[in-house]
């Protein structure tokens, strides 16, 4: 059984090495695999629009029904 902290996590960190890469290097080959580019393109994207929603109030140019 794993030993999981109640409140505080662990600053060492697991000991088990994974196979499949070095522990505490970045594998593009992981990134890739588990499709964790998929949150920065959908973190892009709500920046973008967050940016076009405050240019577009700034102007004045949203209807009042979207304006907060």
């Amino acid at each position: 059984m794993q030993r999981v902290p109640r409140l505080f996590p662990s600053l060492l960190g697991s000991l088990k090495k994974s196979p499949e890469v070095e522990r505490g290097s970045f594998s593009s080959a992981l990134y890739r695999k588990h499709r964790e580019y998929n949150a920065c393109i959908g973190a892009a994207a709500l920046y973008a629009t967050l940016l076009a929603l405050h240019a577009l109030r700034q102007y004045g140019i949203l209807p009042a029904s979207l304006r907060w």
